[in-house]
């Protein structure tokens, strides 16, 4: 499974971090090395970002425009 697949199964079946990092040890556990990294999927998943994203803990701010171009980009 790539990095990008296991980022849309994240998102797809709501998982939580700890209940993938569970998933993924669960096949480590059967000699199946199916799942990448969760590190390797947030690595994946920061280059979705938009630029110039702004986040801190109370808000997240990015241009509109950006956050259109790069959403266009991913169509």
């Amino acid at each position: 499974m790539t990095p990008e697949e296991a980022l849309s199964l994240i998102i797809t079946l709501d998982l939580t971090k700890e209940a993938y990092k569970t998933l993924r040890l669960s096949a480590k556990m059967h000699n199946h090395e199916l799942y990448p990294s969760y590190h390797r999927v947030l690595e994946v998943k920061k280059q979705f970002y938009p630029e110039e994203i702004s986040i801190t803990d109370k808000k997240c701010e990015v241009p509109l425009q950006k956050l259109l171009n790069k959403t266009c980009e991913s169509v």
